[in-house]
């Protein structure tokens, strides 16, 4: 199974530091110090009319990935929408396992050749200039099923800090057995992100 960092690679995914439900194939993530963050929406910005995207109703075939972090010293731990902010003081590392990738992208595969010339006339602008080094997400990679193992937690410590977690927001889950943790969020957050620089649209 290969790492997350690999995953990324071989897919040509960006990762995104901060994810919201928000983030749409349209949004114009510009790089700051601490990764790629969102600036604005290239339909909102062209023509106030909002360009359709869908999921895919079935899992993208690419492999699946884990991702290692260490908790040392730290007591939360925010992934794949799973936020637990808190009860994690025995945790050494958290382990996910990703088994289902899905993506988001647009209804209609040729917005972006219909709507070039408009997206270059708008990079000429004054508003437009501070984006041509921005990227356009195209497509939005999200995690939508994964299993979570925190070492150094028995099951005991697990079921009761994710007993909140697993019951609010849009997460469903179990706790199995041995202390893993199977989540299946109901609305996901992306991870991650695949498209082009403005300018070179």
């Amino acid at each position: 199974m290969a790492t997350y960092v690999q995953y990324l690679k071989r897919n040509g995914i960006r990762s995104l530091p901060v994810a919201t439900r928000r983030l749409h194939p349209a949004s114009i993530l510009c790089r700051r110090k601490k990764g790629f963050f969102e600036e604005g929406r290239l339909d909102d910005l062209l023509e106030k009319t909002k360009w359709s995207a869908s999921s895919d109703d079935a899992s993208i075939v690419v492999g699946t990935f884990t991702r290692k972090l260490s908790l040392k010293g730290k007591v939360s731990a925010k992934n794949f929408g799973l936020n637990i902010s808190g009860g994690l003081q025995h945790a050494s590392s958290v382990t996910y396992e990703v088994e289902d990738v899905r993506v988001k992208e647009f209804n209609d595969p040729n917005i972006l050749s219909k709507k070039r010339q408009a997206i270059r006339n708008f990079l000429k602008t004054k508003e437009g200039e501070e984006f041509k080094n921005c990227f356009l997400a195209q497509r939005l990679w999200y995690a939508t099923k994964f299993e979570v193992h925190f070492e150094g937690m028995t099951k005991t410590d697990v079921k009761a800090v994710m007993k909140k977690y697993l019951e609010e927001g849009s997460l469903t889950g179990e706790v199995r057995s041995d202390g893993t943790v199977v989540v299946a969020p109901r609305v996901t957050v992306s991870f991650g992100f695949t498209g082009k620089r403005l300018r070179g649209i």
